[in-house]
């Protein structure tokens, strides 16, 4: 498994696709060719939306960080000569308590009610990015930075289900006349129908929305789709959290071997049914794995899930464990 995630790594190293120091907590999407246009009725239901890879993952910011959010959101995005297109899906269990009292276009204060709020730095080389934001009642408002008196050629259809509420966009791409090939780019939500309100982001910002340094990464494939150089990119960033996850579970494991023949065994009688389930669990992960010579995206983010998952029981279980024998010694 180590061979695979270096082999991944170093492929595209080698050929320059991104950065080393650019792999890690990146997010990457890549927007496919639409061969026809969706039609904006907040449906998402069109051709391209179905051929578009959905991407959620969000998570929360600036208040109770690291709890998983209340409520999902999922994005699609698409594009052609001209238009970029973004469906977002944002699950809702309270669809009734939405927060949608702003009514007119351009009035930035529909950041305040249940909104998305997109974020677009065409070229990563200027200052200038851009945000576009919408709210559950289809209300737009657009700005360069925090400049509200730029405009955006852009239309959006929002509707709202019994279980969450969708918003379908249309963005000319005339209104970023500065475009590099790989944009810089975020999504970020006010869920406000929960007590207290949350907020959440695609990519991570840390805190504020308006941290473009955070902010993730966007490419518009056109022809080259095929190719799947944005799969690619995100797939050799989750073989590099695995190594060193599973790099840090292994650093443990003999940590612990090395107690557990330091001390006796009586003293380690309460941890030997936790660390016998974890060894099992792990070594079932890896069998898992194991066997898999051409992982898809979504291998390499079940393992770093299970990964990740195992480090954090395992280092419960470590902590515990040297506090046991410290207090044995």
């Amino acid at each position: 498994m180590r061979s695979l995630a270096r082999c991944a790594l170093g492929l595209l190293l080698l050929r320059g696709l991104v950065p080393a120091g650019e792999l890690g907590e990146m997010r990457l999407y890549e927007a496919l060719k639409a061969a026809t246009p969706p039609k904006l009725d907040g449906r998402l239901d069109d051709p391209c939306w179905r051929s578009a890879p959905p991407s959620s993952g969000f998570v929360r910011t600036l208040r109770d960080v690291g709890k998983p959010p209340t409520a999902q959101t999922h994005i699609r995005l698409a594009c052609d000569d001209r238009y970029l297109y973004v469906g977002i899906q944002c699950d809702e269990p309270h669809p009734e308590r939405l927060k949608a009292t702003i009514l007119d276009d351009d009035n930035a204060s529909v950041c305040g009610d249940d909104a998305i709020e997109m974020f677009f730095h065409p070229n990563p080389q200027s200052a200038d990015y851009y945000q576009l934001a919408a709210s559950s009642r289809g209300v737009r408002y657009d700005g360069r930075r925090l400049d509200a008196s730029w405009d955006a050629d852009w239309q959006v259809a929002a509707r709202v289900d019994k279980a969450a509420w969708f918003l379908e966009c249309r963005i000319a791409l005339a209104s970023f006349p500065d475009r590099g090939s790989i944009w810089r780019f975020n999504v970020c939500r006010e869920l406000r129908s929960t007590d207290p309100i949350e907020f959440h982001c695609w990519s991570d910002t840390h805190g504020a929305f308006h941290t473009p340094s955070r902010f993730g990464h966007l490419i518009l494939a056109g022809a080259l789709g095929g190719l799947r150089r944005g799969e690619l990119i995100q797939s050799a960033s989750y073989a590099k959290a695995t190594l060193r996850k599973q790099g840090a579970l292994d650093r443990q494991a003999r940590e612990v071997r090395q107690m557990r023949a330091a001390v006796p065994a009586k003293v380690l009688e309460p941890f030997a049914k936790p660390l016998a389930a974890l060894d099992r669990d792990e070594a079932a992960l890896l069998a898992k794995f194991a066997g898999i010579t051409k992982p898809t995206l979504a291998d390499w983010r079940a393992l770093d899930d299970g990964l990740g998952r195992l480090l954090a029981r395992r280092e419960g279980i470590y902590w515990d464990l040297k506090f046991h024998v410290l207090l044995h010694d």
